[in-house]
């Protein structure tokens, strides 16, 4: 059984995406972004991230993300609403809903 299949995994996705989203829809203010203590944490979360994709990117036998540049899903589709959106929503932006 892949992740995919999972179904605990499937709704700790839908539970991340939904905070993803309601934080990017708290960054919208730039007095917000600027603030030293958001700022720290976006740092680790960067540094975080860009480890977690290097060490997905040498693992074989798997479909993983190309080590050079993000994947294409942390943008917006065109014309997607980027406030914060319901469960329901964040189910919906998971492949195969």
């Amino acid at each position: 059984m892949n992740d995919h299949d999972d179904p605990q995994a499937r709704i700790d996705a839908a539970a991340a995406a939904a905070a993803i989203a309601g934080l990017r829809w708290r960054l919208a203010r730039q007095s917000t972004l600027e603030h030293p203590a958001v700022r720290r944490e976006l740092r680790q979360l960067d540094e975080q991230l860009a480890a977690q994709l290097e060490q997905a990117a040498r693992q074989p036998g798997r479909h993983r993300f190309p080590a050079a540049g993000a994947p294409g899903w942390l943008e917006p589709r065109p014309g997607e609403d980027t406030r914060q959106p319901g469960p329901q929503r964040a189910l919906a932006l998971l492949p195969g809903t």
